[in-house]
């Protein structure tokens, strides 16, 4: 019985036809004149040598000689071109998938199941992510895999290792090609821009246009804009030691909030330094002391319970849902700030003083457990929001996260992970928050 063998040049054609298909796919318009133009060049090269070069000095001669140029030309363009547009992009398709799980010694590893790519996203800032099924987030963790597979692919770690939260078959493997700053750059190339460049990846709610009815525009992060969304969190805590950005992300919000027609009120010890030019569009004037806050407070629980009032007249479960059917409409959403939470936890003072920060602590505590369907939302700011200044209310329904901070203690402490302590301490506004067990980060943007 005859057997065949296989071709030496198997893998090289096998090659080529990958990259060819690969520059078809990415550049089908400028790929084809290249091929067309190679042809001739062949052509018209062929076509010399057959006759010996010996062609007479006429128009014969400058028509074949402007084609041969010409071509050559196009093929210079496309290598230039397609050399310069794909410079920083990374590149991923069966193909180098294939080389990348062979480095990583998962192509024929009788102790693996062979992975398999499921689909190859593009995000805003360069990076790619790849989801992939076959093998559990720990195995893509360990560094004998992890390593040689993101060199493959030219960079030296993955930036994110997530479980899939519906398919648990599926892992989401983020190549760390590209930078936050990438991001923050794109999104202020222009003088009152904010737009990303679009990714080729759909988006499910990310590309929504922030409305302050619903969420709230903090930054850009590595999928691109990153929004506090009210219907899943109404209420939010920023965390984070002095310079790290807090007062800046505060007053983003608050800006938006007051755009949007919200009732905004304010507690801030500092005395509001940081926010001079929006006091006047308060509801009411900044309070500086716990003393102050207090009846500010109670006025707004006894706003709370008339709300509770309408709506079960209304026969509505939330504010929101009572203005969707037409009803209270007079009724704004109120954001309530308190920029340092620890002045309601503060053991100074006498016994009164101690009693006023105890119930005013109370009230936020209320408001957290029981103010999301009366429209009313509270943004939180602690330098270091211990068990005792946050509270168990407070921390089971608020949405944390966190800037720079001195140490892994207090990034675990709020986010319950560590990474908050190596931020960089020269860019104030830059975050972490936690996603699907992932911990993200985002840059704040001064409007």
């Amino acid at each position: 019985m005859s057997m065949t063998t296989p071709s030496p040049h198997g893998n090289e054609a096998r090659e080529l036809g990958a990259w060819a298909w690969q520059q078809l796919r990415r550049h089908p318009l400028l790929f084809t004149a290249a091929v067309v133009s190679a042809a001739i060049l062949v052509w018209h090269g062929l076509k010399a040598f057959l006759m010996g070069l010996h062609v007479a000095h006429g128009p014969e001669h400058w028509r074949g000689l402007g084609w041969f140029l010409g071509a050559g030309g196009v093929l210079v363009a496309y290598v230039a071109w397609t050399s310069w547009i794909d410079r920083n992009r990374l590149i991923v398709d069966a193909f180098s998938f294939e080389e990348a799980l062979r480095r990583a010694d998962l192509w024929d590893n009788p102790r693996y199941k062979r992975p398999t790519l499921v689909r190859v996203k593009e995000r805003a800032n360069g990076d790619v992510e790849l989801i992939v099924a076959g093998l559990p987030a720990s195995i893509w963790q360990r560094d004998e895999i992890a390593t040689p597979f993101c060199a493959s692919f030219g960079v030296e770690r993955f930036r994110s290792v997530t479980q899939d939260p519906k398919r648990r078959d599926r892992v989401h493997l983020v190549l760390a090609s590209g930078s936050l700053d990438q991001v923050v750059k794109a999104a202020s190339r222009e003088p009152g821009t904010r737009r990303l460049p679009k990714p080729r990846v759909k988006r499910d709610r990310d590309d929504e246009e922030s409305h302050p009815a619903v969420s709230f525009l903090l930054g850009y992060g590595h999928d691109g804009k990153v929004f506090w969304r009210l219907p899943t969190w109404p209420h939010l805590l920023i965390a984070g030691s002095t310079g790290s950005g807090k007062s800046t992300l505060i007053r983003q919000i608050l800006t938006q909030a007051l755009e949007g027609g919200w009732l905004v009120y304010l507690v801030d010890p500092k005395g509001g330094v940081d926010y001079l030019e929006l006091l006047p569009r308060l509801a009411e004037p900044m309070k500086e002391f716990p003393q102050d806050a207090l009846p500010l407070l109670e006025a707004l629980w006894a706003t709370h319970r008339e709300r509770l009032t309408k709506l079960k007249e209304a026969g509505a479960s939330s504010l929101r849902e009572a203005q969707e059917r037409g009803f209270l409409l007079e009724e704004k959403p109120i954001l309530l700030i308190v920029d340092e939470l620890s002045i309601f936890t503060s053991s100074t003072g006498g016994k009164d003083e101690k009693d006023i920060r105890n119930r005013a602590h109370a009230y936020l505590e209320r408001f957290a457990l029981a103010s999301r369907a009366t429209g009313i939302v509270l943004l939180l700011s602690a330098q270091y929001p211990t068990a005792e200044i946050l509270g168990s209310q407070i921390r089971q329904q608020v949405w944390r996260i966190c800037g720079r901070v001195d140490d892994e203690i207090a990034s675990r402490t709020i986010l319950g992970v560590p990474g908050a302590e190596k931020l960089p301490p020269d860019k104030p506004g830059r975050f972490l928050y936690v996603e699907h067990g992932e911990l993200k980060e985002f840059q704040v943007i001064r409007h």
